[in-house]
């Protein structure tokens, strides 16, 4: 390619790319370019970076502490009083 040439577009799927990866190191080529451009896709960076677990922001209530029966209606009524059973 002649300089200020652009690269022409080329699409593979990922499959296709790891392939090449595969038969360029077979071959004894090096292909560290395509490897840390394979690194860099979206999916790779998911799984190399797994989003944090979510943690409760409340801690779970006992039994005895949860809210049941004529109360728990009490309070449904207040807090929403245009709904009406």
């Amino acid at each position: 390619m002649k300089e200020g040439e652009k690269m022409p577009t080329i699409h593979m799927s990922k499959k296709e790319l790891i392939d090449l990866i595969d038969a360029g190191d077979k071959a004894g080529n090096d292909t560290s370019q395509l490897k840390s451009f394979l690194a860099e896709l979206p999916s790779e960076k998911a799984r190399a970076n797994p989003p944090p677990a979510v943690r409760r922001v409340e801690p779970e209530r006992a039994p005895d502490e949860l809210v049941t029966g004529p109360e728990l209606e009490r309070l449904r009524l207040l807090a929403c009083p245009h709904i009406r059973s």
